[in-house]
């Protein structure tokens, strides 16, 4: 399964999942060149960002809960690398909601922080929060990216 809408309401985002079991996951998030930010550096961390989301909603579905670490950690690992090359761009082009993006940018990676403590320190717990996880990832990168970062996209140009 996979998403490629042209439409960039939340709502869409929220209804793209599928049950497995008890539990609602989300599909796949597939690349459209609608989504483009406008500079090919920035549009190829989108496309790897949403690798990653992918393999959450992989392990999701199969219950694979040993890769949630690893997938958490390269998660966090590239969303900070990501964040900082984002940041650049736009102080670069002097966009004007530079402060408030970088602080939606801290808030996310203070989320996956808080997952990395909770898996850290008792991963039982961990293993039920893994579905939160993926949504809380999956609805933050879908609104983030193409909502937010589409804005500085237009400021540029």
């Amino acid at each position: 399964m996979g998403f490629a809408a042209g439409t960039k309401d939340k709502q869409d985002f929220e209804s793209l999942q599928y049950q497995y079991g008890n539990e609602y996951l989300p599909q796949h998030i597939c690349w459209n060149d609608s989504y483009s930010v406008g500079d090919k550096q920035l549009d190829e961390h989108h496309k790897q960002l949403l690798v990653i989301l992918n393999k959450a909603c992989d392990a999701c579905a199969h219950g694979n809960h040993r890769a949630f670490p690893l997938i958490l950690n390269e998660l966090l690992d590239y969303v900070i690398y990501h964040f900082e090359e984002e940041e650049n761009y736009m102080y670069g082009i002097k966009y004007p909601e530079l402060e408030t993006h970088k602080i939606e940018h801290l808030q996310f990676c203070n989320t996956l922080k808080g997952y990395q403590q909770m898996m850290d320190e008792n991963n039982e717990l961990f293993s039920i929060k893994l579905i939160d996880l993926t949504h809380t990832t999956y609805l933050w990168l879908c609104e983030h990216i193409l909502k937010k970062d589409l804005q500085f996209s237009s400021a540029s140009h």
